[in-house]
């Protein structure tokens, strides 16, 4: 999935086999010196895994359980599957739910970050 900001592609999560995301930024971006999405994630040549990239998603989605509710009903989810349990750690489900779901996951979906 392309992570824009601010109207420029910045970077690409993509799943791993075990359903955790990464992160990269695109060679563009990373030359461009501009601000790194966040302090946890500085701009370099390599590609973040989900130690690093769950905890700023987790940090994007807001606290009020209601939004949190509104935003799974307009994406066809439920507001416990938009980001992994810290039990389980997967995205989206079984992977039984994930190959019959038009949605497989929230982040599926292209999102837009703004830095604060």
């Amino acid at each position: 999935m392309t992570v824009p900001l601010y109207g420029q592609q910045v970077g690409h999560l993509d799943r791993t086999d075990s359903d955790d995301p990464d992160f990269t930024y695109t060679a563009e971006y990373a030359a461009s010196g501009r601000a790194p999405l966040s302090s946890r994630l500085p701009i370099a040549p390599r590609t973040y895994r989900s130690d690093r990239i769950l905890p700023y998603l987790r940090g994007l989605l807001p606290e009020n359980l209601q939004t949190r509710q509104q935003w799974a009903a307009r994406l066809g989810t439920a507001p416990h599957r938009m980001m992994p349990s810290a039990s389980s750690r997967r995205w989206g489900g079984t992977a039984r739910e994930r190959s019959s779901s038009p949605r497989r996951a929230v982040w599926k979906s292209s999102i837009s970050v703004r830095p604060t």
